[in-house]
């Protein structure tokens, strides 16, 4: 009987569904919270991590900059121990105002091979946990690495090709883009002379940018970069053109030069102010067929010298920087067009066949492409680029040289992008992985 009661009570309690949610819930509560635990604690090891890549970053880039010790060929393995210890204590300071709290075992390779400096910068610290130690588990282990890298005193001129025509009078920023629309009706700036359309000298007004004054400002940043981060002068010379100050150039020879080659970073930012809007003399003249993209990049082929080895000022190698929105607006026959034709006007992606004669002749091409943003609202958008604009970007890709197409779209940083894209295309310190 004693045996049968308890038979009967265990029986009558699984038969007995009162009381479930409580019950369940408690026995899901220990797995809950368990999860939340894990989440706070493998939060902490992002955060602590993002910090720490950040410094081993700096510190990489810091071993083959042009202040390093490294730099300024230090030899045998003294030199070497120098720039290891360089870079480590470059690390350990930083680490301390982000990560005092913590100790890091830090590993550090630094080696120049001739002209090319690298620099591997590896770090490893242990994270104690909070909630993850109900499972056993006292610490996490947080590690990284940065590599970067420098070929050190090549000499390169680099050729900048401002594509100036209308369609860079777009406004610079979605905001700027909304208060042109609201205000002119129109995303686009138009330089008229005639002044039928003449909205350029309102923009200031509007308080906007376009994105022609953004490229403008960009060049600007990229020679005090030089300026502020390369010590051997003559290193980096550079020359800027425009397709025209006016369209009427623009047609009959699409290149104006507004700075001749130069090691003179200040006098490059002078002719800088000169990166303007192309204007038109009428709102609609030559069918708006004044962006010979291709027929600027063969004129300004035609004036660089042979790309030499670059050991020295008169034996550097050449780079064609082309800043544009890689639609090209020629007048052309049917035959010739590759793109949207109509009324003798050819929309259409750039000549990629010019691109590779140029490559194979040593010539180096990067590309940024300030990618065509999409105005449904604007009849020239979508006449004219939308058919074609699935094909401008993989056309810009292909013409540039390996690793040198750099698209920004219209809420990118410009600024950041042309640098990016300068330090690769010279071999500027940058970071590798």
């Amino acid at each position: 009987m004693f045996f049968k009661s308890i038979f009967d009570t265990v029986k009558h309690f699984a038969k007995d569904r009162s009381g479930n949610f409580a019950m369940v819930t408690t026995l899901m509560s220990f797995p809950m919270i368990a999860v939340m635990g894990l989440s706070v604690d493998l939060w902490q090891a992002y955060e602590v991590k993002s910090k720490l890549d950040q410094v081993a970053d700096s510190a990489a880039i810091a071993a083959v900059s042009a202040s390093s010790k490294a730099y300024v060929n230090a030899t045998g393995d003294t030199g070497k121990a120098i720039w290891d210890k360089e870079a480590q204590d470059f690390f350990n300071g930083n680490k301390e105002v982000v990560a005092a709290a913590l100790s890091a075992d830090v590993a550090v390779d630094v080696q120049r091979k001739g002209l090319l400096l690298t620099s591997s910068v590896s770090y490893r610290t242990i994270l104690p946990t909070a909630f993850m130690r109900i499972a056993g588990y006292t610490s996490m282990v947080v590690s990284g690495t940065a590599t970067a890298q420098f070929n050190a005193g090549e000499y390169y001129d680099v050729h900048v090709l401002v594509d100036n025509s209308p369609s860079m009078g777009i406004g610079a920023s979605q905001a700027d883009v909304d208060v042109m629309n609201e205000k002119m009706g129109c995303a686009f700036a138009c330089h008229d002379l005639s002044g039928n359309m003449n909205s350029l000298p309102y923009v200031p007004l509007m308080g906007v940018k376009l994105r022609i004054d953004v490229v403008a400002a960009s060049l600007t940043k990229l020679a005090d970069m030089i300026t502020n981060n390369v010590s051997q002068k003559g290193l980096y010379k550079l020359s800027l053109y425009t397709l025209g100050a006016r369209a009427e150039d623009a047609v009959a020879r699409p290149l104006s030069e507004l700075q001749d080659l130069t090691q003179d970073m200040n006098g490059f930012k002078d002719a800088v102010r000169s990166v303007q809007l192309m204007s038109m003399p009428t709102s609609n003249y030559n069918n708006y067929a004044v962006g010979y993209i291709n027929k600027s990049m063969q004129l300004l082929a035609g004036a660089m010298p042979a790309s030499g080895n670059g050991t020295g000022v008169y034996d550097a190698k050449q780079v064609m920087l082309l800043i544009t929105d890689g639609v090209e607006d020629i007048a052309s026959s049917r035959s010739t067009c590759f793109g949207k034709f109509q009324n003798r006007r050819c929309t259409q992606p750039i000549d990629v066949s010019l691109c590779q004669s140029l490559k194979k002749r040593g010539m180096t091409i990067a590309i940024l492409h300030t990618t065509y943003l999409p105005i449904v609202t604007n009849q020239n958008y979508d006449t004219w680029v939308k058919p074609i604009e699935s094909k401008v970007g993989p056309a810009l890709q292909e013409c540039a040289s390996p690793n040198l197409y750099q698209p920004v779209d219209i809420n990118s940083d410009i600024a950041k992008g042309l640098a990016d894209l300068f330090k690769r295309a010279v071999g500027m310190p940058r970071l590798t992985g």
